[in-house]
């Protein structure tokens, strides 16, 4: 009975692997006679010291961990530094972890604990995923319904696209394929990216009124990935409309990015067939049917699902060794699924909810999952509707088909653009495991060129001013150190800046009410001389001890070598971002949103507004859901420093998180439209600057 007792008090009771089947896996390799030793890519130190049978101090020796303040610090061969605090969660790189293990007689190999998700078998029956994309305003969404017959919008506050729609259609007349409305605004550029790098066909509508500045891009991006392009002139219907100048310009266009260089392509053919068409009036609609089928070949999808792994040979070579990780107790067979996940939502109803477009192979309900570093089950397939109906429930799901998956229990590890990969529980379960250990590892990261995660997938293009590999190593290392050191305080406090303010106009109050948008309480009292100067004065000597003890490290990093090279420009770099990170006005921000991808494009919003004004936009707090008390606890806690308010982009508002708002008079503004929302965001960085501008006279 106390053992029951016990048993049923170990908090992994659920988990498929606990720590005694862990222990077991790693002393069973002990009976081993060889001396080889399989190791993953890196290991915890608490892991192959059971391996190897000896105890922590002599791994920390031999594989160069010292402890210092009780501190645990190592290095990898790349000049990364690491530090920790726990033992056990010093994670050492392959090469340390082999340097050990010859050291006890062991002869060790690098095995990749990865699935090959290029051997999972092509599918027959896949059908396409189209794309379509082009400026907003063109005529896209009402296109889609026509091409499916269903409404895209339907239970959307706002009649505009401002997330990624998928939708997967079947007909009798042999027309199948899934399409991906995406938002024609420009902040939505890499909800767009990543809709062309999973499309098998991009459809680029184009207004008759003629092309404009997102056309061009789309154009760009479709020709990044490699995809097909079909393209279309909407609107035909219009008195004013012609097709051949629209056909001109768009040869002429195409022939400039081709000669500068810009594309590989110059799309003339593609151009010479482009389909006139009217998406109101259903004008040749059958006729772009055609063309899609046409354009689409047999072996989809085009772009094959790839991931990079960090190294190491196939498991299935060293079947015969007993002597292994944790991590790498597998079949190495492919995965039976894989899905791509384009977005992610949460409801009271359904809990977290994953729009999944399948790759390959097949999805089948109660599969076990990995998600990025999560684990879990698949507990239901439904159709990608904007309100899931429980009784529409699917059993399985082929490939190019768009799905909403449920099971996934938290959003911690998960994101967008990553794989949904189908394995057993147990594998699954060890993979998920191991990702988690190299995530660790990453978050314990202090010093060199980021460590990059091979499942993390990003298809934002970052643009930097340092064209060598150098000084993005450089920029990397200061970076890191000022959001760790610096900007962690500044989320808390306001720090008030000396220079000129610009681009101060005669905008409204912020208690103006918008078209789309609604306040629950009108306005906190956000001016007082006492607050202010109280304020400054905290900031201006938390800068001044920020920035002395900064200068401090920089000069001691300077006879630091970054892989065998002089860091000369290091303390340069640092007080370039120094400068420009300390004693901007800081604007604090809790939001939530409906999808994740269109939090993430508001965010790139936010940032565009820090170039313009030269403020800081800090997300105090945020997410995907409704609005719960807990935003509005961390609101009330941010007035304390500044105005805080919580916006709900196209999201409710919880019942009791609304009283809490109104008894302790925190704003809270629902939005529709992300423009609105941005403008919103934009008078308060006006009105900052204008605080910190009249603060700065009065001194």
């Amino acid at each position: 009975m106390i053992f029951k007792t016990l048993h049923l008090a170990y908090k992994g009771k659920n988990l498929p692997i606990g720590r005694a089947v862990f222990r077991k896996v790693l002393t069973k390799g002990r009976s081993q006679r060889s001396p080889e030793i399989l190791l993953p890519p890196y290991i915890a130190i608490s892991e192959l010291r059971l391996m190897l049978n000896t105890d922590y101090i002599s791994c920390f020796r031999l594989s160069n961990v010292s402890i210092a303040r009780n501190k645990y610090v190592w290095k990898d061969s790349c000049g990364r530094i690491f530090e920790n605090i726990n033992k056990r969660n010093v994670i050492i790189p392959y090469e340390n972890a082999a340097y050990v293990s010859k050291y006890y007689g062991f002869k060790p190999i690098k095995i990749n604990p990865e699935p090959n998700i290029e051997e999972v078998p092509r599918s027959k029956d896949a059908i396409p995923v189209v794309s379509v994309i082009g400026h907003n305003d063109h005529g896209k969404t009402t296109l889609i319904e026509k091409l499916t017959g269903q409404s895209v919008l339907e239970g959307e506050k706002a009649v505009k696209t401002q997330h990624l729609v998928a939708i997967t259609v079947t007909s009798a007349d042999q027309f199948s394929a899934t399409f991906l409305d995406t938002p024609g605004d420009f902040i939505f550029d890499v909800i767009r990216g990543r809709a062309i790098h999973l499309a098998d066909l991009a459809l680029v509508v184009v207004s008759s009124e003629g092309a404009e500045v997102r056309t061009r891009d789309v154009i760009l991006q479709a020709d990044k990935f490699n995809v097909p392009v079909i393209f279309c002139v909407n609107k035909i219907d219009l008195d004013y409309s012609n097709v051949g100048l629209v056909k001109s310009e768009l040869l002429l266009q195409c022939s400039q990015m081709y000669e500068s260089g810009l594309i590989s392509r110059d799309f003339r053919s593609e151009i010479e067939r482009l389909v006139p068409i009217s998406a109101l009036k259903g004008t040749n609609i059958d006729e772009l049917k055609k063309t899609i089928q046409k354009s689409v070949g047999e072996n989809l999808p085009i772009n094959e699902v790839k991931m990079e792994h960090l190294g190491g040979e196939d498991i299935r070579k060293y079947e015969k060794y007993i002597r292994r990780a944790n991590s790498l107790v597998l079949s190495g067979f492919p995965p039976k699924g894989v899905g791509f996940i384009l977005e992610i939502s949460k409801s009271h109803a359904h809990g977290i909810v994953l729009t999944v477009i399948v790759r390959s192979g097949v999805i089948v309900e109660g599969n076990y999952f990995v998600a990025g570093t999560t684990y879990g089950r698949i507990t239901g397939i439904y159709e990608t509707k904007e309100r899931i109906k429980v009784n529409e429930k699917l059993e399985s799901v082929k490939v190019g088909r768009s799905v909403c998956i449920t099971g996934l229990k938290s959003l911690e590890g998960t994101s967008v653009d990553d794989l949904i990969l189908i394995l057993p529980q147990h594998e699954a379960f060890r993979l998920s495991q191991y990702r988690k250990q190299v995530q660790l590892l990453k978050s314990s990261q202090t010093k060199g060129v980021e460590l990059k995660t091979p499942w993390a997938v990003s298809l934002k293009v970052n643009e930097s001013i340092y064209t060598t590999q150098e000084d993005e190593q450089q920029l990397q290392l200061v970076e890191s150190k000022l959001e760790e050191k610096v900007l962690d305080d500044e989320d808390e406090n306001i720090s008030f800046d000396t220079r000129a303010v610009k681009g101060v106009d005669n905008e409204k109050g912020m208690d103006q009410i918008e078209e789309h948008m609604t306040s629950i309480y009108l306005k906190p009292i956000e001016d007082g001389d006492e607050w202010s100067k109280r304020s400054r004065e905290h900031n201006e000597k938390l800068n001044e001890r920020w920035k002395e003890k900064y200068k401090m490290e920089v000069k001691m990093e300077n006879n630091v070598n970054i892989e065998n090279k002089s860091s000369k420009r290091t303390e340069e770099i640092c007080e370039k971002i120094s400068s420009e990170c300390l004693g901007r006005p800081v604007v604090p921000v809790i939001m939530r949103a409906n999808y994740l991808g269109t939090f993430d494009s508001i965010l790139d919003g936010f940032e565009l507004l820090e170039k313009e004004y030269e403020v800081r936009i800090s997300l105090v707090h945020g997410g995907i859901g409704p609005i719960v008390p807990n935003d509005i606890v961390q609101a009330e806690i941010g007035n304390k420093f500044a105005f805080c308010p919580v916006y709900a982009f196209q999201v409710p508002v919880h019942h009791d998180a609304a009283k809490h708002a109104i008894i302790n008079k925190v704003v809270v503004k629902s939005f529709n439209l992300y423009s609105d929302l941005l403008e919103d965001v934009k008078r308060r960085c006006i009105r900052t600057l204008q605080k910190a501008s009249s603060n700065n006279i009065r001194q």
